[in-house]
């Protein structure tokens, strides 16, 4: 395992600890300096309540069975229920892209991001995070060109040196 692959490995597992131990509230599943404002506009369902619900159980099921080393496909499905109903839940979609990253399956966690990317290009923390899996993934020019889209997002991001540094690192 090279440098990169170990903090992104690293980075996986803070994710996962900020999702056991954060409220269960699905937009506050997200470290809060990334956050985007939620918002439900053009949702294809009447009750977003009902779903912003949904994916808080799903939620909980997957933090249980990590507690009681189960299988978190419940949790999982649950998830994709929500976006069979919603296909642009964003937080379905930010959880289904963040168990993607966990997992390793980077491939699955950047058509997630790029979804959310797509419905709100201002969502910083849909940047951040496709920009890691397209870096996980090998494909470093998309990588350079969403870490970059990240800082003008987010200029005052108090880590800016780190992923700079990490734009350099792939660029050379």
């Amino acid at each position: 395992m090279n440098k990169y692959q170990s903090i992104a490995a690293i980075c996986a597992i803070v994710a996962l600890v900020v999702l056991f131990f954060a409220p269960t509230k699905s937009s506050q599943l997200v470290p809060a300096h990334l956050q985007a404002e939620e918002s439900h506009e053009g949702h294809d369902h009447e009750m977003p309540g009902d779903l912003d619900e949904e994916v808080r159980q799903a939620v909980e099921l997957i933090q249980k069975s990590a507690q009681e080393g189960g299988a978190p496909m419940a949790g999982i499905n649950k998830l994709k229920g929500v976006l069979a109903k919603d296909p642009n839940h964003e937080g379905a979609l930010t959880q289904l892209g963040y168990f993607s990253m966990q997992t390793g399956q980077y491939e699955k966690a950047i058509e997630r991001f790029e979804h959310l990317v797509n419905i709100n290009p201002e969502n910083k923390e849909a940047v951040f995070m496709l920009a890691q899996a397209q870096d996980n993934s090998g494909n470093a020019e998309s990588a350079v060109q969403n870490y970059e889209k990240f800082l003008k997002l987010y200029p005052d991001y108090p880590q800016a040196a780190d992923v700079e540094e990490r734009i350099k690192k792939l660029t050379e």
